[in-house]
Formats: structure tokens, sequence, C-alpha cells
């Protein structure tokens, strides 16, 4: 099967050689097609060399003083053109250096690896007495991994001490019924096991409660993530008992039967045209996600309807995993589906039932010919001929393509990869946040580090597993 493949990642080193930093990034080596700026100072030890081509950053070495590692890599990350001005602007000086983390957004990234903001550290500083950059470190993660961050991290934390600084962190609550934040509500839940909505509210001291609809849907999250037992307490929740309709506007409800991974045969649509024909249902139609849709259901009929499906009604929860959708080629692409269709079946079964921080997209291509609606999926996966490229983070409503995770060789491989990614998620993420944003805060080589443990996708596996039977216990 001829496709592109992996096209490679821009590659950067950090080293610290008889104490002196060293540190290079992608290309740099001159040639016809690309040209190098180079800065020497034997005095201090210093040397610098950004090579260009077609105005854009390809690379770098920086020896003796690594302090731009971090900007240049974003810059050849971006592919940003640069222009004559900002070229001489690379490499400023050390109070143009303190000037620019006086300046710099308390939303920008800090530590790469780990995704760890200005804002991240200075609050971690306030709030811990922070005094070191190993410190910081230990706290943050912030310079934990390649270390290039580390110049900038002491320049922050330099300028945290001194006398000009005068950045207030606002701590951001959960909602407007509470004083905590996100994270110290949990904290406080995990602590006082609650049982239920109610308990949380008066024994946290909400200011509301009756509460609002971000901490009603928050808090029902949580105490479902952590209680076992949480599920026979929610009924009042659904549009009907266990989530298999939705209500219309004229009273009758939307169905649509369970077809894993979007593959069904004659048998099953022939059962599903008698069903309608049955109980007089009109409207039928395809959803976007590659499903089928019985519109106008009567109330009385919804218990029927489930039973007759042959493999019943799909659950309709608010956060979830959407259904897989599956592409295949193109055009005069005659690549092979099968695999794409046997992998999309096994993950719409892994993750039936399984409820998340924030909706979860996945898409698969079936060959290398398709490319956009995987890239900016939250998680896409797309065949090669050594296996499947896994990419993590995307999202089409921001066209924002998400960065490649993982390559697995096998289905089984890439479904242990994608579910313990999910399930890492569902136990870090917070309410509402998307896959996107929950890896840049995190960072993702930190969840590389934490899935590529064989023993922490065992235990995630053997997580999410339990939560699958705990949800169809209840159902049933």
């Amino acid at each position: 099967m001829k496709n592109d493949g992996y096209r490679g990642s821009v590659l950067s080193t950090q080293l610290k050689i008889s104490g002196i930093d060293v540190y290079s990034v992608g290309e740099f080596k001159e040639n016809q097609g690309a040209k190098a700026i180079t800065i020497s100072n034997m005095l201090d030890g210093i040397y610098k060399k950004v090579v260009f081509r077609e105005g854009k950053i390809v690379g770098a070495v920086l020896f003796g003083d690594t302090s731009e590692a971090i900007k240049l890599s974003q810059m050849i990350n971006e592919k940003k053109d640069l222009s004559q001005a900002e070229k001489v602007q690379l490499f400023p000086s050390q109070h143009e250096k303190e000037n620019a983390v006086t300046s710099m957004p308390l939303t920008n990234i800090v530590c790469n690896c780990n995704g760890v903001t200005k804002g991240t550290i200075i609050e971690a500083v306030q709030k811990n007495d922070l005094t070191t950059v190993d410190e910081i470190k230990n706290c943050t993660k912030a310079s934990g991994s390649c270390g290039g961050c580390k110049p900038l991290v002491k320049d922050l934390l330099t300028y945290i001490q001194s006398d000009e600084f005068d950045e207030i962190i606002e701590q951001k609550t959960f909602c407007t019924c509470t004083h905590l934040s996100e994270d110290e509500l949990v904290r406080e839940m995990q602590q006082y096991q609650f049982e239920t909505v109610q308990q949380v509210r008066e024994i946290l001291k909400f200011k509301d409660m009756k509460g609002c609809s971000l901490c009603e849907g928050g808090l029902h999250y949580y105490l479902d993530m952590m209680n076992p037992h949480y599920e026979n307490n929610r009924h009042s929740l659904f549009t009907t008992e266990n989530e298999q309709a939705v209500l219309l506007h004229d009273g009758t409800y939307a169905v649509v039967p369970q077809i894993h991974g979007g593959l069904t045969n004659v048998q099953e649509i022939r059962n599903i045209a008698n069903v309608a024909e049955r109980y007089n249902i009109s409207n039928i139609r395809l959803t976007s996600d590659q499903r089928i849709q019985l519109i106008g259901v009567k109330k009385e009929y919804l218990p029927l309807i489930s039973e007759e499906i042959d493999r019943g009604l799909q659950q309709l929860y608010e956060r979830t995993v959407k259904n897989v959708s599956v592409y295949i080629g193109k055009g005069t692409c005659i690549c092979q589906y099968e695999p794409a269709l046997a992998l999309s079946n096994e993950l719409d079964k892994q993750l039936e039932y399984v409820k998340t921080p924030c909706d979860i997209k996945i898409s698969i291509a079936s060959c290398s010919h398709i490319a956009e609606s995987v890239t900016t999926s939250d998680i896409g996966l797309r065949r090669i001929d050594r296996g499947w490229e896994i990419y993590a983070g995307g999202s089409s409503a921001e066209a924002k393509s998400g960065e490649l995770f993982y390559v697995a060789e096998t289905n089984e491989e890439a479904v242990e990869i994608s579910c313990s990614l999910i399930q890492y998620y569902r136990e870090t993420g917070n309410y509402l946040e998307t896959v996107g944003s929950w890896i840049e805060r995190v960072g993702i080589v930190h969840v590389r580090e934490v899935l590529f443990e064989i023993d922490n996708r065992e235990y995630l596996m053997k997580q999410l597993s339990s939560e699958r039977s705990r949800a169809i216990t209840y159902l049933l």
C-alpha cells in the first residue's frame, strides 16, 4: 500500500558537556538553499548559529548560552517567515531578555515539553514560596524533561523575585457558586467522599445552594467518576431513564440503533426498517457520524423498539466518546479499507457507555490519502504501511491539527493506546476541557511518558473496562 507515511518531527537535543550548555534543533548545515546567521563570542565561550531556508528558520546550534532554545524551536515548528528586523532581534541582550520575560503574556508556554505556562509558574512560586529553579521543576515539571527552558525559567524566577514584579494571578473559581478552584473542589470531594450534589454544596459552603448549569453538570460528573454506586441516583438527569432517546419539540423522540463502527449488514438494515414500519416511524436519516436515526418515536413505543432492534439503542450521553467515523480512500484510491472498519468496530465497543470530561471525536482513515478529518479530530488514526499513526489534540472547530502521538504496529496496539489515552484524560482532565486543551495543559511529553509504560497502560485499560462494566450493569 503506497502512502506518504510519517514525514518526521523536528528533532532537538539539549546537553551539558563539561558544565557547558549545548543545544541543537533541526538542520544546522549550510548548503545551496540554506544560509545561516552566526554569532561567535570566544571571550565568553558563546557560539550561536541559526540556519534559514526561504526566509524561515529550519535549524539552530547554541553553545554556552541556550536561553533562546524554546523561542527558536517554536519558530521552526510554526514555519514562520521572519522579517529582517526580526532576524536582528533573534539574539537579544541580557536587558532585552529581562524585558521579554516581563512582557510575556501569562498564557505563553515556558516549558513546551510539559505544557507549563508563565502564569502556572508564577502561581506555583507565590503559593508554595518557591525560591529555586529545582523547586519550580519539582512543583510544575517546568524544565524537567529536555531542560531547554531552564534559562527562561531562571529569568522568570529572577523577575518574580525582583522589585519590578507586579503581576497578580487571579484564582479562577470552578463557577460563580463557589470560592473554590476546580482543583480544590475535586480534592475536597475526594477527601469527603460525598454521595450527593447537595452534600457537596452544603459542606463546602457554596454561595448558591441551587447551583448553576456549570456546577450542576460538573458535580454530577465528578461524583460519577469518584463513586462506583452513584449511577443509581441519577435518573432525574436523563431524558429517558437510560439516556437512549432525545425528546423533540413535538413531544416525540429520536433514537439511534447501535451500529458499531458504522458497519452493518442487510439483515440489520431490514430489522431497522421493519421496526420503523411497525411503529409508523416515517422520518429516518443518516447522521453526520455515519449512523441511522429514527425520528418521531412515540414515548410508549421506546421500550418495545429498544427490545426489537437487534443490537439495541445507542446511549446518548451528553459528554462521551462519540461514534467513531471511518473515512475510506477517495477517487481512484484502491487501498484496503477492511482494517479501518475492524478498528472502528473494536473502538466503538471498547468505548461504549464511557463518559468523558468533554465530547471526544475519533476519526479513522483507511490510508494516507485522507488526512484532514483525522488530524483535526480529538483522536485520529491513519493507516500506513507499518500500522497506524495516532494523532491527538486536534480540533475541527478551530481548524487545528493534532500532534503525532504514537505509531502502532497492529490494530490491537492502536486500540490499547487510544483507550489508555482516553482513560488517562478521564482521570486527569477538567470538566468541559477538550482533549487538545488537556494536552496543552499537562504536556504531550508527559502523556507519552505515562502511556509508553506498559504497566501504566495495563492499569488504565483495567480501569476503563471496570467503568464500562459498571455502566452496563446500571443499564441492565
